[in-house]
């Protein structure tokens, strides 16, 4: 068992430069303004003793075929058997998007402790064919979200003439709506291609009544269940670019932005800065473009403490005095006595330190996935080249679980047991959240974000654009943000 022990005392930064080249989200991912505080209550319910149980209802639907250069594929699902080697290659066929439930269900079901446990079903009726093509659906980055509430709606429509939706209970429950294609969700400078692709979001009621009137209560179905809201994802998040120098296979998985739509629906806000879609506090939650899109999409870390606060699944220590405490890693206590303190600054700004650590359990990474029809196994005893934040080509089908989700987390290359994490401090502003989580911007001003990391090494990085003749760098955080005895960056007594 990982613990480490941490003496608390008042911390400073200071800044300087250290970046690198990451995927950014070209858009928020909540598309529901307003509805945060409204709905705050609720996550007060997986303070249960009981575990919380979130039912989760997919469809899947699929366009009319087109010839659309701007779109990727015909709008039709890839079933094709003669798939290339790599994670979630066709055929993309039922079995695959319950895979992909089968990871969101065990992904909440360690990150919460046990707190939340997602019962999935795909429904019934066969892929809805719709019979407009995917550009119709398209919005240009300028628009708002009336298109993608034409998809809400005809796609609803279509499963309501085969689905039978007696018994569910929309207030206990999340819709997911896999269409055809893929998402168009990262930002692909020197690429202009996939412009017609759908964005991966999170469709709340505000947005439908905020392009379809007030009175908007979702969609009615014939047993007469509303279905307020979806979450609106692609097939495949992995691409093949096309470029001066040849065609270009990037490889990227999709569970990271399942997980992360999810979150949305629970009512997790964005916390990157959702202006330009840079990221705010890096690999180390997972509302973050960089934390959802961790080892390529195929594993997200656990969300940080102050997302786990907000859904009710910790309740943080508060210190009221310099002294020793003692912190579990996150990953090893599924008891519900995870060990988060809250150092107070004032009473709506704090500090929230918490334990990760990459293999807390002690047996390195093992990956779990399903190939051919096939259930295996891969143990990695560190990073390498193949399987790391930066690639991915090792792993192959669709990956259902892994042993520990914080091995996502920034760690040294070939990590040894000194730098497998350590304490993450984060400070959090109160008074910030409130005045904009409506408007989902928390992190929006990079000089003063209601969720920020303090980078041990002493430079404030995380997010900092640095243009250089091979393109923008930007930090999604290092090793050595941790707290950890032997930090040669910036010691910290643990």
């Amino acid at each position: 068992m990982r613990i480490l022990t941490v003496f608390i005392l008042l911390m400073s930064v200071s800044v300087n430069i250290n970046s690198q080249k990451n995927l950014k989200l070209s858009h928020p991912l909540n598309y529901n303004p307003n509805a945060f505080m409204k709905n705050a209550n609720k996550h007060f319910l997986f303070r249960q003793a009981a575990p919380e149980t979130l039912y989760v209802y997919a469809v899947r639907t699929q366009f009319k075929p087109d010839n659309e250069a701007q779109t990727t594929g015909d709008g039709r699902f890839d079933v094709s058997s003669n798939y290339p080697d790599s994670v979630d290659a066709p055929p993309h066929d039922s079995l695959y998007f319950i895979y992909k439930l089968e990871f969101l269900k065990n992904y909440y079901y360690k990150a919460s402790k046990g707190k939340l446990i997602i019962n999935y079903q795909l429904l019934g009726g066969g892929v809805r064919n719709l019979a407009k093509e995917m550009k119709e659906y398209s919005p240009l980055r300028n628009e708002n979200m009336l298109k993608m509430g034409n998809l809400f709606y005809d796609v609803w429509k279509s499963a309501d003439s085969v689905i039978d939706f007696s018994g569910i209970d929309a207030s206990k429950s999340a819709f997911v709506i896999f269409h055809a294609g893929v998402g168009r969700d990262i930002d692909l400078s020197g690429f202009f291609q996939g412009e017609y692709d759908l964005p991966s979001i999170f469709l709340g009621l505000n947005t439908l009544k905020s392009v379809f009137g007030d009175t908007t209560r979702g969609y009615y179905t014939n047993e007469g269940l509303i279905i307020p809201s979806s979450c609106m994802l692609p097939e495949q998040e992995w691409r093949i670019l096309n470029s001066t120098f040849g065609d270009y296979f990037l490889e990227i998985g999709l569970n990271g932005i399942v997980v992360g739509t999810i979150g949305s629906s629970l009512g997790l806000p964005d916390l990157f800065d959702t202006d330009d879609g840079i990221t705010a506090i890096g690999r180390f939650g997972l509302m973050d473009g960089q934390g959802i899109f961790s080892y390529l999409g195929v594993f997200p870390p656990e969300p940080c403490a102050w997302e786990k606060q907000y859904l009710g699944w910790v309740d943080p220590i508060v210190v009221s005095s310099d002294g020793i405490y003692t912190s579990k890693a996150a990953s090893i206590d599924f008891n519900g006595n995870e060990s988060v303190y809250k150092v107070l600054i004032s009473g709506r700004e704090y500090f929230l330190v918490e334990n990760r650590n990459r293999d807390a359990n002690n047996n390195r990474q093992w990956v779990h996935y399903v190939k051919g029809g096939l259930r295996d196994s891969m143990q990695f005893l560190q990073d390498v080249e193949g399987f790391e934040n930066a690639s991915i080509w090792k792993l192959k089908g669709s990956i259902v679980d892994v042993d520990e989700l914080d091995w996502s987390v920034p760690g040294l290359k070939n990590d040894t047991a000194n730098y497998q994490g350590g304490i993450l401090v984060m400070h959090i502003d109160e008074n910030i959240i409130e005045q904009k989580i409506g408007t989902n911007t928390i992190n929006a001003d990079k000089k003063h974000r209601g969720v920020d990391v303090e980078e041990a090494k002493g430079s404030q990085d995380i997010g900092v654009v640095v243009s250089t003749p091979f393109g923008d760098l930007i930090s999604d955080g290092f090793f050595v943000d941790f707290w950890y005895n032997g930090n040669h960056y910036r010691p910290a007594t643990v």
